[in-house]
């Protein structure tokens, strides 16, 4: 395995650089490199960094920020063919194993290393370090990793992957780089037996809170997660409660999303504080949460049985592994009974029905007494989610309903087209603080906006508006796409498509207009009897919306103009160089009429012909020889 050890020199005290310089040369593993950015450090530094062994490789950082040199280092040790790279602080000291520690310990399934960091002989964290880290809470609810005591398996990443995100002006590249690393679904393992040892001057960002709780110097921490959220989501920053002194902050970013202020303002009045490394105290799930609000994950597919598991829960059962099988997020139940969604005039009323015998048998009131969910039925169904590690949710139709998917921890509540008029119920959901998901089928803009008004003025900013179309199915010049990008201008919120038309091309279609959320209606068999089955998707339908889904949504990438690496070597191959057209002696002036332009790319360019006619020839080149700048005088 090849092995460099990484650090970044800056103006500091030269005896903070001794301190360091002693530890890598107190190493026990002695086969590896060190791989140093210069980033303007002082003369007196620069030399002090030359007593370490000829295994060293400078990198001046040509005026680039904290970001763009560390990007370098990592772009350079990529190319220079490095397994591992080890971060260290060029103003920290470790212990004498680390460097072995990282090597015995590796694991190639992992993204990243992280060891124990040490400040005055005691571990600097609130919490013991992980033996796994594999979600972005770790990162944004604790100071859990930086770059004095980490390290990168520079084999499971492509460097690109950081090209996605504008990480020029982050102030701490730790933070935004496991950030993205989670984000992107990549694994951390701890490294036990070695430590960091942390130094501690003025102007550490890391303790500077934690040591001094003055106004400026929170105000100074939270300006920098404020930019780390910029950089990772752009347009969509999370901020999560925030103390209400950093409001001026956020004032003077100019972050105009109206929800962010009132839970700003929701959070300072409940007096919640928030840190770099603490825990977010939120009494609702963040993880969903999170997942909607994160621009760089593919939409969230909740595969809707409804009422398709006919009164069979093992037919019920069957679906739940299906959904998870195809790649579903979740699998979305209906939780009404007999007497909570209709009136006993409405069952008289419909006695029987002249359509599909499958698709009605009976009367309304026979198929809804089969079809409801009995509420030991909603347990059973719960725990054998959480079993097979699947997300149950479900649509409630009464307040008692709610109160019975409060008890089950759903992640989310899922309002009906149904009910965005009955405001009740919207309020008593509202108040529960978990994150709504509300369906448009049949309403009027207006009608929406005073349901929004509803979810705010119960203090809940957390929901998501579901362009739908309430037709089974609609018509195709009835569903209206573009629907979605509307809703999002006008609320600023999050959107998603509940799906009722038969196939796949429309909720596929969806994510290019934005959608974080698409919901299908699932059976196993569109033949079976019953309500929806008929306008389902089936495992194969709803298995290629997962995995389409998720292709589209990657493949929309950033609006930034990109040439990746592998594009970069394509040209050496796919484009042309300048090449002569016939023999010429040493001494002759070439002319636009002996030039030719032909593969390979990797010399001069057909667009460059300019700097090359007019020129004299320093040796004879033969008719097809390829040109190159030093055959020129």
């Amino acid at each position: 395995m090849k092995v460099c050890l990484a650090t970044v020199i800056y103006p500091n005290d030269i005896s903070l650089n001794r301190l360091f310089i002693d530890a890598v040369k107190k190493q026990d593993y002695l086969d590896f490199d060190i791989i140093i950015v210069n980033d303007n450090a002082m003369k007196e530094q620069i030399d002090i960094f030359s007593e370490l062994s000829n295994r060293k490789i400078f990198i001046d950082s040509e005026g680039s920020g904290i970001a763009e040199n560390r990007v370098k280092l990592i772009k350079k040790a990529t190319n220079q063919g490095y397994d591992l790279l080890i971060w260290a602080d060029s103003d920290d000291a470790f212990s004498s194993n680390r460097i072995s520690a990282y090597v015995q310990q590796y694991d190639s399934k992992y993204c990243f290393f992280y060891n124990n960091l040490i400040y005055n002989e005691k571990n600097i964290f609130r919490h013991p370090l992980p033996l796994k880290i594999d979600n972005y809470n770790f990162i944004k609810n604790y100071n859990y990793i930086g770059l004095s005591h980490s390290g990168i398996n520079l084999k499971s990443i492509d460097i690109n992957l950081l090209n996605k995100y504008n990480y020029q002006g982050v102030i701490a590249f730790d933070w935004f780089l496991y950030s993205v690393l989670l984000l992107n679904h990549f694994k951390g393992k701890f490294i036990d037996g070695c430590q960091t040892y942390y130094s501690v001057y003025d102007d550490n960002i890391s303790v500077i809170c934690k040591n001094n709780l003055s106004v400026k110097n929170l105000m100074k921490t939270m300006k920098i997660r404020i930019c780390h959220y910029s950089a990772l989501y752009d347009k969509h920053i999370f901020l999560g409660p925030i103390i209400s002194e950093s409001k001026n902050i956020l004032t003077s970013l100019k972050i105009n999303k109206r929800y962010y202020y009132k839970m700003l303002k929701y959070y300072e009045e409940k007096n919640f504080k928030l840190y770099w490394w603490e825990v977010i105290e939120r009494e609702d799930n963040m993880n969903f949460w999170d997942y909607i609000l994160d621009e760089n994950t593919p939409p969230y597919v909740i595969a809707e049985i409804g009422s398709n598991h006919n009164g069979d829960m093992d037919l019920a059962k069957r679906l739940i592994l299906s959904a998870k099988e195809c790649g579903a997020n979740a699998v979305k139940f209906q939780s009404w009974t007999d007497e909570s969604l209709i009136s006993k005039e409405e069952y008289q009323n419909n006695q029987s029905y002249d359509d599909s015998p499958k698709k009605h048998f009976g009367s309304l009131e026979q198929m809804v007494k089969k079809y409801y969910l009995r509420e030991e039925q909603h347990h059973m169904l719960s725990n054998f989610c959480k079993e097979h590690e699947i997300e149950f949710c479900s649509t409630p139709f009464s307040t008692d309903e709610v109160d019975l998917l409060m008890d089950l921890e759903v992640p989310f509540f899922k309002i009906a087209s149904m009910d965005v008029t009955n405001h009740e119920l919207l309020r008593y959901v509202a108040k529960q603080n978990k994150p709504i998901l509300l369906s448009t089928g049949m309403a009027t803009l207006s009608e929406i906006e005073q349901a929004v008004k509803i979810f705010e003025d119960e203090n809940n900013f957390e929901y998501i508006i579901l362009h739908c179309v309430s037709i089974y199915p609609p018509k195709i010049h009835d569903i209206n796409l573009n629907n979605i990008k509307m809703l999002s201008n006008t609320f600023e919120c999050p959107v998603g498509f509940s799906d009722h038309t038969i196939g796949t091309s429309v909720p596929i279609a969806s994510v290019v207009l934005g959608s974080k959320i698409i919901e299908k209606h699932f059976t196993l068999d569109k033949s079976l009897e019953g309500w929806d089955h008929e306008i389902s998707a089936d495992p194969k339908e709803l298995s290629y919306i997962c995995e389409e889904s998720k292709n589209v949504f990657h493949s929309l990438g950033s609006y930034k103009r990109i040439v990746s690496d592998e594009e970069q070597e394509k040209k050496k191959k796919f484009r042309r160089s300048i090449v002569i057209n016939s023999d010429l002696k040493k001494g002759s002036i070439l002319e636009i009429k002996d030039l030719e332009y032909k593969r390979p790319g990797n010399y001069i360019a057909p667009n460059e012909n300019k700097y090359v006619v007019g020129r004299k020839l320093n040796k004879d080149l033969s008719k097809d020889s390829v040109l190159r700048w030093d055959d020129l005088e």
